[in-house]
């Protein structure tokens, strides 16, 4: 009895809603973990996975979503044997409400990821809002949810049912654990999220499966950084500085690829003055509502591109990307493919007996250079422009470095032989 009295004296014990509130990040966490397992087991609207591999990025998912939670669990906890006895209630409801919030931005990023390959993310948010105001949108919103309504019926009872066993459970108060229990939640939960990023090979693969609150949490801060920011005058000096003295042939004529070696032949046989050089600009995440070449604001923006487009330019406004994902974009900008719903093809290489574009000019005599501001080997394409390519060149250093790059590699090419080359 006396060492009963010494033990609730060294920790004590009260009545809190601390058990209570550890329960429903609990209940919550099952939910997640089932629509984690519905996103990666259950085919998409094309008929296809996520992931050929669900089990090496679902583990990753599931790995760093545990952790999240263990730690949520043990913030909370300490949180509660702190405070006093009326606030429980209080942190409860608030805990209650972050939670639901953080299921139904949860359910949404699935949505994306099963219908566009997309994590939700703040560009997305601004974009939906924005584009919430033109003809036609809610139509195709309600065809969506139409298409794929036993996933939206899913999705909302995974949200429903843990707030119903949360507000049965929100009626229970029991005994506080120890402190020392929520200490080792915080410890087990860091160490599983670090442990999924070292699964997760690069940051960037990592934060396309981190839990949605990082990957909104590192576009904010990227926003805060100033990286949403439109460029400003000093940077398109610079680039004007940069491409001002070049003059183009204003002709731009195209060429469109053989149908027969002997066609290909025959435009080998024709003399340099015949065969233009080529210059194929891919840019990253180029949005058509941002780029739309038919606006009068890009007359501003971009003067040189926007007379080329008015020119002879083509605006293709009703279409289907396949440029997703980044490394599959590269790859079929150069093969002229439909990407794989949920396939790479870089990974594939060896495989792939599609002939380039860069390939058959190549066979036509032409010099080739692929120029880069990332690195290749986080999506596998060096080998495929290793193959494809006389040469290629990483310029990570920005716009600017890489137009300087480009310049340089031009100057240095035989002039008297066309030139293919890709940025």
């Amino acid at each position: 009895m006396i060492r009963a009295k010494l033990n609730s004296v060294k920790h004590p014990t009260r009545p809190s809603w601390t058990q209570s509130l550890l329960l429903l990040p609990a209940v919550f966490l099952l939910a997640r973990l089932a629509s984690l397992l519905g996103l990666y087991l259950v085919a998409t609207p094309t008929g296809q996975l996520v992931a050929t591999d669900p089990w090496s990025l679902g583990r990753v998912s599931v790995l760093a979503e545990i952790g999240s939670f263990l730690v949520v669990f043990g913030l909370l906890g300490l949180a509660l044997w702190k405070a006093p006895p009326r606030a429980g209630r209080a942190i409860w409801l608030v805990t209650l409400g972050t939670l639901v919030g953080y299921a139904i931005l949860a359910e949404a990023d699935v949505h994306l990821r099963r219908w566009m390959g997309l994590r939700l993310n703040l560009v997305f948010v601004r974009h939906f809002f924005t584009a919430a105001h033109e003809p036609g949108f809610w139509s195709m919103l309600r065809t969506y949810l139409d298409q794929d309504a036993r996933s939206v019926a899913l999705s909302g009872a995974l949200i429903l049912v843990p707030l119903a066993a949360a507000l049965v459970l929100g009626r229970r108060q029991t005994e506080a654990s120890r402190p020392r229990t929520y200490g080792w939640m915080i410890v087990l939960g860091a160490v599983a999220i670090a442990w999924s990023g070292h699964l997760g090979i690069a940051l960037r693969k990592w934060r396309m499966l981190a839990p949605i609150p990082i990957p909104l949490a590192m576009d904010l801060a990227r926003e805060l950084r100033g990286a949403g920011k439109a460029p400003g005058p000093a940077d398109i000096a610079a680039l004007l500085q940069v491409i001002a003295p070049r003059r183009s042939d204003e002709r731009y004529p195209m060429w469109h690829q053989a149908r027969s070696e002997e066609s290909l032949a025959r435009f080998a046989q024709r003399p340099p003055d015949e065969r233009l050089d080529v210059f194929v600009f891919a840019v990253e995440s180029l949005r058509g509502w941002v780029a739309d070449w038919r606006s009068p604001r890009m007359a501003t923006l971009a003067p040189n591109l926007t007379a080329l487009f008015k020119e002879r330019g083509v605006a293709f406004v009703r279409n289907h990307s396949n440029g997703y994902p980044s490394g599959e974009g590269n790859a079929n900008l150069n093969l002229g493919v439909w990407s794989h719903p949920s396939r790479a093809l870089p990974v594939d290489h060896v495989a792939v007996r599609s002939r380039s574009l860069v390939q058959i000019l190549r066979q036509a005599g032409y010099q080739s250079v692929w120029f880069t501001g990332s690195d290749p080997s986080f999506d596998n394409l060096q080998h495929f422009v290793a193959r494809w390519y006389d040469r290629w060149e990483l310029h990570p250093g920005g716009d600017v470095d890489l137009a300087q790059g480009l310049i340089k590699a031009y100057d240095g090419m035989k002039s008297d032989v066309p030139r293919f080359m890709s940025v």
